[in-house]
């Protein structure tokens, strides 16, 4: 499984009559991790590409569950990956470390080693990317803060309006299991959103 920034496929993106293509944005903690696996375990689900946020977990330690789990299940195609911002846009940084574990999942031991540093720096250039290049049933789920998006919006707004279907459970002031639409833009545009 190569974990490198790479070019997709164009069938990847653009030919599958299923299921539309899927982005995830992360920060694994028990709760990501298990939504990942169910995602890997659907058939019709195209995740074509991860990102990992700071949240649950510092960003390193997102990054490394994210791999661990990309190891332990290995899906097929590998999905693009890359890690993304370290810190939310505004407040300081706080995670749940405390019903994680140090470790983010349970502080089970036993996992694969892996090596963080395979991975790229720029999720927020992965999600732009990816909306932009994406079919337009694109859908874009948030399972974190959701510090990455509004930095995508930020970087290239046309190509996240692009991605007109998104779902998120990532935290508007501390509030969590919205769904995103029209409104989520403006809220981002005016900055009411901190990861």
């Amino acid at each position: 499984m190569s974990t490198r920034f790479h070019p997709l496929p164009g069938d990847l993106l653009h030919d599958c009559t299923t299921m539309p293509p899927i982005l995830i944005d992360t920060d694994p903690g028990l709760d990501d991790a298990l939504a990942l696996l169910y995602a890997w375990a659907d058939p019709a689900a195209r995740v074509v590409a991860l990102t990992t946020v700071s949240g649950n977990v510092p960003l390193d330690v997102a990054t490394t569950n994210l791999l661990r789990l990309l190891a332990l299940r290995a899906p097929e195609p590998a999905p693009r990956i890359a890690a993304g911002a370290d810190r939310p846009l505004v407040k300081a940084p706080v995670t749940a470390v405390r019903y994680h574990g140090a470790d983010g999942l349970g502080d089970v031991g036993g996992w694969p080693p892996v090596d963080i540093a395979t991975v790229p720096r720029d999720g927020v250039g992965l999600i732009a990317e990816t909306a932009r290049h994406a079919a337009p049933d694109f859908v874009l789920v948030t399972l974190g803060p959701l510090t990455n998006l509004a930095l995508a919006i930020e970087r290239d707004i046309a190509a996240l309006a692009h991605a007109i279907r998104a779902r998120s459970t990532g935290r508007i002031y501390g509030y969590i299991g919205f769904v995103l639409g029209a409104l989520f833009v403006a809220l981002l545009l005016v900055g009411v959103i901190y990861g």
